[in-house]
């Protein structure tokens, strides 16, 4: 494990190309251990480890959310590294050797077909059953966001357009990013190998459970842990879990909508973390406070006093995750209390009805008792609410699937994405590569393009928002006229209630609030 002051060990990459992109990595998680890489992104540090060495090729999704993390303010500097990362990893990935062909299995598949990963890239597929074990599909994958999709050869991807100077968003097909993209096959083939593998969980199973006699409902609802506490169930193997094809599945990045989780503060404090409900605004302040917006300028109200890492909002509740323990809490705003519901998780997100949490062990709904919350799929990378709906995307994947609470089932709706947000009635994506955003029809696979080159997306419980590329100006979306309009200078973060809008700016200085007026933004209190 690389420590502070001690030089990192040598490249290990079976290419020039794969010890390429470790060096990149290496330079962007220079200030970082491989403890603080894995309590940050819930990977473990055995498998940072082998990234930064170059032992393993880190998928590029993963690699994209640490550049978006390191540069969150710098538009022009995030662009031009995740430009890099793309053209390293594709470069390393395409330098991968091919592994050698294996004579199939009695029963099995025919030479050509359904052929093993290459063993530096995936890791062992019984990985991910339990919490100490992240899973693995997240270091294999070479076909993940940011690289294109299987799709049909007559689907070509959109030219980027410019959205400032046209009024009608083409009805083209989506680009092969948000086409979903057919599960990878399992590298398991045999009965023996099966067998051998079922007999291993069984036995960890029995141990886990006779270990700690865990409530079956919750795998979120341990409070008071540094760690993720959950019920010995297999992802994947859940009743209510996904209905796409199954697919390998590694461990468990954000939804802008009132119900989502807002951006953690980054170490040390300084940066502003805002949310809203549909008629209150939150902040956290460089002191870790949480503090209620008054409606006066200037005027905020403390809340909470205890350290905030971050803080998730419904449309009508507020919620905080405590900067020691990690563990989720409820506010009572009529009583000004504050109760642990839960334990730490790594992406929290809600609808106007349902508080849903990531862990180790994949998503779970929060049942209204405090400690109980029931799994609803297996492992996640990253959820995403409108007020009525659970959206998620596929670790494996990277597929975005719909979630239906009344069947308790999942259906695959595109394929992956940068970022997504939801307004009340339409879900948005922003492609892989940045260079378009897209709006769901409603019809599986189905997205209708609504602009081009786009860096991140936001909303209100109606609208669309956006930053472009280049300068990173906040525009606002009129569906109605298929029209963008320039409202604003960059931002750092944006949440809405029912009918005002907020803003924090691209240096942190200040909170503002539109005034309907683009260009016209009042301050409110500086984070």
């Amino acid at each position: 494990m690389n420590r502070p002051g001690r030089l990192p060990g040598p490249l290990k990459g079976r290419t020039a190309e794969a010890n390429a992109l470790a060096q990149f990595l290496r330079e962007l998680t220079a200030q970082d251990t491989v403890s603080r890489l894995e309590e940050q992104y819930r990977l473990s540090r055995s498998v940072w480890s082998e990234y930064r060495s170059g032992l393993k090729i880190i998928p590029l999704p993963r690699l994209n959310q640490i550049i978006e993390d390191r540069f969150p303010r710098d538009a022009r500097t995030r662009g031009a590294k995740l430009q890099e990362a793309r053209r390293l990893h594709a470069a390393a990935m395409a330098a991968t050797p091919a592994p050698p062909a294996a004579a199939p299995a009695p029963g099995g598949p025919a030479p050509g077909h359904d052929q093993a990963p290459a063993p530096e890239i995936v890791r062992d597929d019984t990985a991910g059953l339990f919490a100490d074990n992240p899973p693995a599909s997240d270091d294999a994958a070479p076909n993940r966001p940011g690289e294109a999709a299987q799709t049909a050869p007559d689907q070509p991807p959109p030219a980027p357009t410019d959205p400032s100077s046209r009024t009608d968003a083409p009805e083209a097909a989506p680009p092969a990013g948000l086409v979903p993209r057919a599960a990878r096959l399992r590298r398991w083939r045999t009965p023996a190998q099966w067998a051998a593998l079922a007999a291993l969980v069984a036995v960890l199973v029995i141990a886990q459970r006779s270990k700690d006699q865990p409530d079956a409902a919750s795998s979120l609802g341990d409070p008071g842990r540094g760690h993720q506490s959950a019920a010995p169930v297999e992802p994947g193997s859940l009743s209510t879990g996904p209905t796409a094809p199954e697919t390998s599945r590694p461990t468990p990045p954000t939804s802008s909508a009132q119900a989502s989780s807002a951006p953690t503060r980054p170490p040390g404090g300084g940066a502003s973390t805002v949310a809203a409900t549909s008629s209150r605004l939150y902040r956290i302040t460089a002191e870790a406070q949480v503090e209620e917006y008054t409606g006066k300028a200037g005027a905020w109200t403390v809340i909470r006093k205890h350290a905030t890492n971050r803080i998730i909002t419904s449309p009508t509740t507020l919620y905080a995750t405590d900067s020691g323990t990690g563990n989720i809490e409820e506010y009572d705003g009529s009583k000004k209390t504050w109760t642990v519901i839960g334990g730490p998780g790594s992406f929290f997100a809600a609808t106007a009805s349902h508080l849903y949490g990531v862990g180790t062990l994949g998503t779970m709904e929060y049942s209204g008792t405090p400690g109980v919350w029931h799994p609803v799929r297996g492992a996640t990378d990253r959820i995403f609410t409108s007020p009525t709906t659970l959206y998620a995307t596929d670790s494996g994947t990277g597929n975005i699937e719909e979630y239906d609470g009344s069947k308790k089932t999942w259906t695959v709706i595109g394929g992956p994405g940068s970022s997504f947000a939801a307004t009340a009635s339409h879900l948005y994506g922003v492609g892989p590569d940045h260079q378009g955003t897209f709006e769901y029809s409603g019809t599986p696979g189905v997205w209708h393009p609504v602009r081009g080159a786009t860096d991140r997306i936001f909303t209100s419980s109606t609208t669309l928002y956006t930053t472009d590329t280049t300068g990173g100006k906040l525009q606002e979306y009129d569906r109605s006229k298929k029209i963008w309009t320039v409202i604003g200078d960059p931002v750092s973060s944006f949440v809405a209630t029912k009918d005002r809008i907020f803003s924090v700016s691209a240096d942190l200085s200040n909170i503002y609030e539109y005034s309907s007026t683009p260009g016209s933004w009042s301050p409110i209190g500086s984070p």
